[in-house]
C-alpha cells in the first residue's frame, strides 16, 4: 500500500501544476512519476500499462525539450532585436 502511494505523489504534483497552468513543471516532474509507473507495470508484469506509460513518458520528454527550445529561440530573437534597437539608438546618437 505505502509503495502504491509513493508511485502516485509526483503525479499528483504534476496535475496540481496542471491545474495552475504550469505546464512545463508538469511535464517536468511527469518525466520522473511516469518512470515510476513503467517500473511498477513491469514488475507486475502489466505490458499495456507499460506501453501507455511509456507513450506518455517520451510525451512529457518532448514537451519540456519543444519549450526549452521555443523560449531559447525566442530569447535569441529578443536578444538579436534589442542589440539592433542599441545599433540604431547609437547611430541617432552620433547623427545629433
Amino acid at each position: 500500500m505505502i509503495e502504491t502511494i509513493w508511485i502516485i505523489i509526483p503525479n499528483l504534483i504534476a496535475s496540481y501544476m496542471v491545474m495552475v497552468n504550469k505546464a512545463f513543471h508538469a511535464n517536468v516532474i511527469y518525466c520522473f512519476g511516469y518512470l515510476l509507473f513503467i517500473w511498477h507495470n513491469y514488475n507486475s508484469g502489466d505490458s499495456s500499462q507499460m506501453i501507455y506509460f511509456t507513450i506518455l513518458e517520451i510525451m512529457s520528454i518532448v514537451g519540456v525539450f519543444l519549450y526549452l527550445y521555443s523560449t531559447r529561440k525566442n530569447l535569441g530573437i529578443n536578444n538579436r532585436k534589442n542589440s539592433d534597437k542599441k545599433l540604431v539608438d547609437k547611430k541617432l546618437v552620433r547623427a545629433r
